[in-house]
């Protein structure tokens, strides 16, 4: 820095020295998440941190986005310098569809028939409660024994989100025999007759 006195035309000369400081490496991470769950961004880099989209302070937040949404915080050292990060958080929905059974009571002879109704392309396990599964969409079952059977199904996309369903169905035994104990052969047409009934 020079300064000139203009009567005398005397000059000097003083140095200032600027000194810049480098900005915060601010970061923030992006993630996957479905829809229904929730994300964790953690910023980094600097010292306090403001967030936009309504977050506040602080270094860790939790968002709860249905759709893809972007985020930027601002990241502050202690002498004062500031840098922006962004981040994003994808949603990608879960199964739509619907899952049924033809039956939930039949007989040991019937097969029942299971289905999903709902966009193509998904990926189903079907557990059936006997031990058996199966990965179709709609498949068709039958049991080898009587009693009353927890079914599942597990729905995912091809981004890993998944939805889940629940059946009970009964199966009953065809081979049951009714013995009834009521048996009054008075001639009025009601309980005359003794009688075995196999179901």
């Amino acid at each position: 820095l020079t300064g000139v006195l203009s009567s005398t035309n005397c000059s000097n000369t003083s140095m200032v020295t600027v000194n810049v400081n480098a900005l915060p490496p601010v970061a923030v991470n992006s993630t996957t998440i479905c829809v229904g769950d929730t994300a964790t961004l953690i910023a980094s880099g600097a010292s306090s941190y403001i967030w936009n989209n309504g977050l506040g302070t602080g270094q860790t937040k939790t968002v709860y986005p249905t759709t893809t949404t972007n985020y930027s915080v601002t990241g502050s050292d202690a002498i004062g310098c500031s840098n922006i990060a962004n981040a994003t958080v994808y949603v990608n929905p879960i199964p739509i569809g619907d899952a049924k059974v033809d039956s939930v009571k039949a007989k040991l002879i019937h097969e029942f028939a299971f289905t999903w109704a709902g966009t193509s392309g998904y990926f189903w396990l079907w557990t059936f409660g006997d031990g058996t599964t199966s990965t179709l969409q709609n498949p068709v079952h039958h049991y080898t024994a009587s009693g009353t059977y927890t079914v599942t199904l597990l729905v995912t996309t091809e981004f890993g989100c998944t939805e889940y369903y629940v059946f009970t169905v009964e199966v009953i035994d065809p081979t049951t025999m009714q013995v009834y104990n009521v048996f009054t052969p008075n001639g009025d047409g009601v309980n005359d007759k003794f009688m075995v009934k196999y179901e």
